[in-house]
């Protein structure tokens, strides 16, 4: 403020008398001007800026550069952000500030309640399925799999491979696992889905899915991968035994086929210490075959 001052009236006052009114050595006074000197060049762009802004206030020094761009006027990011700061020219944008769903606020309000396994002991058969998803990557990108994976069998009875991790892939896999289970004439009032509470899990589509059977509803605590260790288990072992064959997948349809071709084996031929070196379509047979005797 004070050299804009000196800079109007230094003029018709003199520019001693300017610095002893505004107390202002001469020292600070050149060493401010040769500073703020490069910014003087592009005074003739203040308006033009100021007219982006304006006219466009959802735009960031990104947008404002390409926008410059556009009327043939090269600026660098680093100059344009130097002006935008020195000129106060305050960017309009509007900040969205996430809105906690009613589901999100009432997981909230249960805090470590959210978990339903937590001092359960060993669930039985068909009565805990955990849900996650992982990210695998291939030649040219990414994608996500989804997938649900019954506690004591070890298997995996809902799966599906999408581009985004959004709502619709869980809803998915969702009802695959449903499906499963009514085929093996389970009662899904007695089954507990247990996942994070990432927003995808804490939908209202995906947690209607589940309420509309009346399954019960369990996620892990905030920040607790701890929480949900048998998808943890299990997409470290996927990643470990297939990872560099998805690498190697030239598109995605390639990488999904491979995906499907890894789970399969793993629910049909893979041996599990955990049960009894068994695969979990093998497991299963054995339990349900030993519960009819």
């Amino acid at each position: 403020m004070k050299m804009e001052l000196i800079k109007q009236h230094a003029g018709v006052y003199g520019l001693n008398r300017c610095l002893n009114v505004l107390g202002v050595a001469k020292s600070t006074y050149y060493y401010q001007l040769r500073r703020d000197e490069p910014l003087s060049k592009y005074e003739h762009l203040r308006a033009v800026i100021t007219k982006i802004i304006a006219e466009n206030p959802a735009y960031g020094y990104r947008r404002i550069k390409h926008e410059l761009l556009g009327l043939g006027i090269v600026l660098n990011h680093k100059p344009l952000r130097t002006l935008l700061k020195a000129w106060g020219l305050t960017l309009h944008r509007k900040i969205k500030r996430k809105v906690k769903s009613g589901i999100a606020t009432i997981l909230d309000e249960l805090g470590e309640r959210v978990n339903l396994l937590r001092g359960m002991g060993a669930p039985q058969l068909f009565e805990v399925v955990f849900s996650d998803i992982t990210e695998i990557r291939y030649a040219y990108g990414k994608v996500y799999l989804g997938a649900s994976l019954e506690a004591v069998s070890k298997r995996l009875i809902g799966s599906s491979v999408a581009k985004s991790p959004d709502s619709g892939l869980v809803v998915g896999v969702c009802r695959q696992a449903k499906a499963y289970l009514k085929k093996m004439g389970i009662d899904l009032s007695g089954v507990i889905f247990h996942q994070d509470q990432g927003s995808v899990y804490t939908s209202y589509d995906y947690v209607g899915e589940l309420v509309k059977d009346c399954v019960k509803i369990s996620y892990s605590r905030v920040g607790t991968p701890s929480d949900n260790p048998e998808m943890e288990s299990f997409f470290g072992r996927l990643k470990d035994e297939w990872a560099d064959v998805f690498a190697a997948a030239q598109s995605e349809s390639e990488v999904i086929k491979l995906i499907k071709e890894a789970l399969s084996y793993y629910n049909e031929r893979r041996r599990h210490s955990s049960i009894d070196y068994l695969a979990p379509d093998d497991f299963i047979k054995r339990e349900l075959t030993a519960a009819t005797v």
